[in-house]
């Protein structure tokens, strides 16, 4: 009976032991298990071997238009677009024929950031339906709240009698410098644009 009871502690200490090893395995981390392996289908092989197309290029200049062909911008002051030099950037027209205020605004290639340009104006050709065509010197905007200021403006305006009542036109700007780059005259037509 003594060899019975010297038993029990050890017994004991051996439950213990078994207990914290099944808790402390239960605490590791599940080892990863490789996947099951099938046979390659032959549509799998095919993309495996194709190299996967390169992301399109969507720096702040602009991009390729070409590739981009479904790819719309949107008017940020609720104009028309001009895509200038194969989307190097963009200028947004926007004419309140009520006053025949025009304005102009210098966007990057995706028409969403102001640009600001070196210009003190920009020269437009207005081609009124059926009408005399007449040019305009559309003069650099200074803008305090931005610190634009004339020859360093994305903001270009110009009010004339001629542009009242004005719905549909086609137009010519430029030539002008944009980034560094030179543009020869961009043709549009308002309100659709050149896209």
């Amino acid at each position: 009976m003594s060899h019975h009871l010297s038993l029990r502690p050890w017994i004991a200490t051996l439950t213990l032991a078994l207990g914290i090893g099944l808790h402390l395995g239960a605490c590791k981390p599940a080892q990863e298990v490789p996947p099951a392996t099938e046979p390659a289908r032959p549509e799998a092989k095919a993309m495996a071997a194709s190299p996967a197309p390169a992301p399109a290029d969507h720096d702040d200049i602009g991009h390729d238009h070409e590739e981009e062909h479904d790819h719309h911008h949107t008017a940020p002051h609720g104009g028309t677009l001009l895509v200038l030099g194969g989307h190097l950037g963009h200028i947004e027209v926007v004419l309140d024929p009520s006053s025949g205020r025009l304005t102009l605004y210098s966007l990057d290639g995706h028409a969403e950031s102001p640009v600001r340009m070196k210009e003190p104006n920009l020269v437009l050709t207005v081609i009124p339906e059926g009408g005399t065509p007449f040019e305009l010197q559309v003069a650099a905007q200074e803008n305090a709240l931005t610190g634009e200021t004339s020859g360093d403006t994305s903001q270009f305006s110009v009010t004339d009698e001629r542009l009242k009542n004005l719905q549909r036109f086609q137009g010519r700007i430029g030539p002008l410098s944009f980034r560094g780059t030179s543009i020869n005259e961009t043709e549009f037509n308002f309100p659709d644009g050149n896209e």
